[in-house]
C-alpha cells in the first residue's frame, strides 16, 4: 500500500505508512522533499503538533536483497 496525501489543520498528528511484502527483509528510509530523514526508517512514522515546516511531500525508499523501489509521493499539507 502507499502513503495518502493528508491536509491537516496545526497541531494535528499525522501518520505516514507503507506496505509491502519481499523474499528478504525489507529496509525503510523516508524523504522529505526527497530529502532522506535519518530518524524515519520504519513501515511508518509519525509527525505530532503539525506546523507550516511540516509542509511538503513525503515518500519511502524500501530496499531488500531483492532491490530498491520508492513508493508513490504522498502530499502534506497544513
Amino acid at each position: 500500500t502507499q502513503p495518502q496525501s493528508r491536509i491537516l489543520g496545526t497541531g494535528s498528528n499525522v501518520t505516514f505508512s507503507v506496505a509491502a511484502t519481499s523474499g528478504t527483509a525489507l529496509s525503510y528510509l523516508w524523504k522529505k522533499n526527497g530529502v532522506p530523514m535519518s530518524s524515519a526508517t520504519a513501515a511508518s512514522f509519525s509527525i505530532n503538533n503539525l506546523t507550516l515546516a511540516h509542509v511538503g511531500n513525503y515518500e519511502a525508499q524500501l530496499e531488500s536483497e531483492d532491490g530498491t523501489a520508492g513508493s508513490a509521493v504522498a502530499r502534506l499539507a497544513v
